[in-house]
């Protein structure tokens, strides 16, 4: 994506902004957000885009635009991203009635999207690629103001978006599998040191075989060694924009690996529980 010098103006207006704001560009129109520091939060939002698409989730094109640009972190950094109706119609979450206090169980989108969609097989793969996407890369913010449904190519899908809180391991995810708030306090431990640790637990004993098909596959594909790749792939993509052009992205792949590995790590134990589970009743 190529910037006119009136674009990298209006982008840096949007500094005097907390939220993200609408800027229509050469290219297109883009969400904007400023960050004071190039950091995990701005990297986390290209990572993710680049999970979803390997999982088949839409998830809009992001860009990072640094105007003067550092060999490290102290970089002042503008987080573009596409503006969802250059890809189709969208409706919010929220717009659909899931989540009430923008927290929603899998179990409720289940229901609020086939009263809206009908029966959408598709739909219900990503709502839980959606949801184990969360667990995975322990994203605790997937509230019903950054995901919602979109038509594209005549297909209603899943689009998710706004993804910089990741790789956090001892959060609870604001999107559980629990159906609602009086199973979470009956059925789960809630003085656990690990919260995402319960949240996988619960979400490997009430499965069913097809979701936990779905979770197996996910555990086989996504491992630290696949991960290494995914973001040696990244960092040879054009991302970051600075007044003078391109710039490669140096991901901080060893924060991000190290945060990664100790989420996989409670992935392996609380999978494993369940195999040595199934196994006693063989």
């Amino acid at each position: 994506m190529n910037l006119t010098e009136y674009d990298k103006v209006k982008i840096e207006r949007v500094k005097e902004n907390i939220d993200a704001v609408k800027v229509s560009l050469m290219a297109g129109d883009f969400y904007v957000k400023y960050r004071k520091t190039f950091d995990l939060r701005a990297v986390s939002e290209i990572i993710i885009s680049k999970v979803a698409e390997i999982l088949g989730l839409v998830c809009p094109k992001y860009y990072l635009y640094i105007p003067e640009y550092k060999d490290n972190r102290e970089n002042e950094c503008f987080v573009l991203s596409e503006d969802m109706e250059s890809i189709g119609p969208f409706n919010l979450a929220s717009s659909l009635g899931i989540g009430s206090n923008t927290n929603a169980s899998v179990e409720e989108s289940f229901h609020v999207l086939e009263n809206y969609y009908g029966e959408n097989p598709t739909l219900l793969k990503d709502i839980m690629a959606m949801y184990l996407l969360s667990l995975f890369f322990g994203f605790n913010d997937f509230h019903n103001r950054n995901w919602g449904v979109i038509k594209k190519n005549d297909e209603d899908r899943i689009v998710i978006f706004d993804n910089e809180h990741s790789f956090q391991n001892d959060i609870k995810p604001k999107m559980s599998y629990f159906p609602t708030k009086i199973d979470y306090d009956l059925e789960t431990d809630l003085s656990s040191d690990n919260p995402l640790k319960v949240n996988i637990t619960y979400f490997l004993e009430k499965a069913s075989e097809d979701l936990l098909s779905l979770f197996e596959s996910m555990y086989y594909l996504f491992t630290p060694e696949y991960l290494t790749k995914i973001l040696e792939i990244i960092e040879k993509e054009e991302v970051i924009i600075t007044k003078d052009g391109y710039v490669p992205l140096k991901v901080p792949k060893e924060d991000i690996l190290n945060r990664y590995q100790k989420i996989y790590d409670i992935m392996t134990e609380a999978w494993q529980e369940k195999k040595n589970e199934n196994n006693k009743l063989i």
